[in-house]
């Protein structure tokens, strides 16, 4: 069972083939670990879409144009990319709410007694990003 309780049948874990019963126990292993992290990636991007949806308050409306909200383009793995302003206000914004949607909120969520750790990199392009 995964950390938001998603379950995976293995009809072979008590197989009398020691193949099909040992490849079933690596499933079983698996499943927690990698199934895990999907359930906790996919939570963060929900939070993460959540928070972002508050990111134009306070926002004059001649600005409102220079401070579109945050785009995500891509996942990769354990990865998101944003695509926003590049600005240093901007990123500090960004970076904040990225705390909190990935780390502080899943953790809340899954109870979680170990924390999260995040990493924030920005760059005019993938390629040139840089950790902040």
């Amino acid at each position: 069972m995964t950390i938001a309780g998603r379950r995976r049948y293995l009809n072979d874990i008590r197989s009398e083939d020691n193949g099909k019963r040992s490849q079933a126990e690596r499933q079983a292993i698996n499943t927690v670990i990698q199934g895990s992290a999907a359930d906790l990636m996919k939570t963060a991007m929900i939070q993460l879409s959540e928070n972002l949806q508050s990111w134009q308050e306070g926002t004059s409306a001649g600005e409102l144009a220079m401070n579109a909200r945050p785009q995500m383009v891509l996942q990769i793995h354990d990865e998101v990319l944003l695509e926003l302003s590049f600005n240093e206000r901007d990123i500090k914004k960004m970076q904040a709410i990225a705390v909190k949607s990935c780390c502080r909120d899943c953790e809340e969520l899954f109870n979680l007694k170990v924390p999260l750790l995040l990493k924030c990199s920005c760059g005019l392009s993938f390629g040139s990003m840089k950790e902040i």
